[in-house]
């Protein structure tokens, strides 16, 4: 009995575990992203066009139900404590949010737009606590592209994942302004992040996108790239997949030792009615007889 319940902890907790893993993954980035060829080679994200075109070619994807842009820029935050490298990710309206206001702990999620700059940024919890920053605080943004750039911006929400690898890195901020930094015309984005209708279908519907769109390039060149939330951060999911391989070790122990403990229960059992076998077989009872009453215990057992 605390071999199974120990076998159903221990897949139930590292099932959940890599489900909120990859949850918060997905939050993100989404299960696919399109993204320029050039950015798999650089640490500077280069853009593709991002226009109606493309955007009904995703949505005509049977698998697809959700399409949205981003752009991303490399950048350090200073304040008067400490500073913090950090990757300011710009989204637009359609952006789905449902994730990070989940995680809010404090403020709002301003409403970003693709046609004004709003000013304000959204930041982790454990940013906010390294940098000493507080709901509405002004914090500086610097940015290198040739000539340093800063941009001030005011601290509209806080949210908490307790993914420090996230945490600790992305800044939100709408799309508009990261445009402006990486002086992208106004249908150039880093990428779209696609969502998809069937997880398990993931690897099929990122070779079937990255099928459609190989060898194609947008109105100003760019190659794309496809590639979906595994590729993206294989370490983490090649990590996710040793836990597998744990809980089959752990589930073989398990089991060995309770078998082992049901044999030695019934060789136990056996031994102490010693005296009953040979009770029943003076009184003409047959092996087949006396083996299925100890079959009929085992099973007990």
């Amino acid at each position: 009995a605390i071999g199974l319940a120990v076998m159903i902890v221990v897949v139930s907790v590292v099932v959940g575990f890599k489900k909120e893993i990859r949850d918060k993954i997905i939050g993100f980035g989404s299960h696919i992203q399109i993204s320029n060829l050039d950015a798999m080679y650089s640490y500077e994200t280069y853009p593709i066009a991002a226009g109606d075109s493309i955007m009904s070619v995703l949505y005509d994807c049977p698998e697809v139900v959700h399409v949205q842009r981003y752009s991303a820029k490399l950048g350090m935050i200073k304040t008067d404590e400490a500073f913090q490298g950090m990757i300011l990710k710009g989204i637009g309206e359609e952006y789905d949010t449902f994730f990070f206001r989940e995680c809010l702990v404090e403020g709002e999620i301003p409403v970003f737009t693709d046609s004004v700059a709003s000013n304000q940024v959204l930041l982790s919890e454990a940013l906010a606590l390294k940098l000493r920053l507080h709901l509405g605080d002004k914090l500086y943004t610097y940015y290198i592209q040739g000539n340093i750039r800063a941009r001030r911006l005011t601290v509209a929400g806080i949210y908490r994942t307790n993914f420090s690898e996230f945490d600790n890195l992305f800044l939100l901020t709408d799309i508009y302004t990261v445009n402006r930094l990486n002086n992208w015309k106004p249908d150039q984005v880093s990428g779209l992040e696609l969502q998809v209708r069937n997880y398990d279908t993931l690897e099929e519907t990122t070779y079937a996108l990255g099928d459609q769109f190989m060898g194609n390039v947008d109105k100003y060149g760019a190659d794309y790239c496809v590639r979906n939330v595994q590729q993206l951060n294989a370490p983490v999911f090649a990590w996710l997949d040793l836990l597998d391989l744990n809980v089959l070790v752990i589930l073989v122990l398990i089991i060995g030792v309770a078998g082992f403990t049901m044999i030695s229960g019934l060789l136990i059992l056996i031994i102490e009615r010693t005296n009953m076998i040979g009770l029943l077989k003076a009184l003409g009872a047959n092996n087949y007889t006396i083996r299925k009453i100890f079959l009929w215990l085992s099973v007990f057992l």
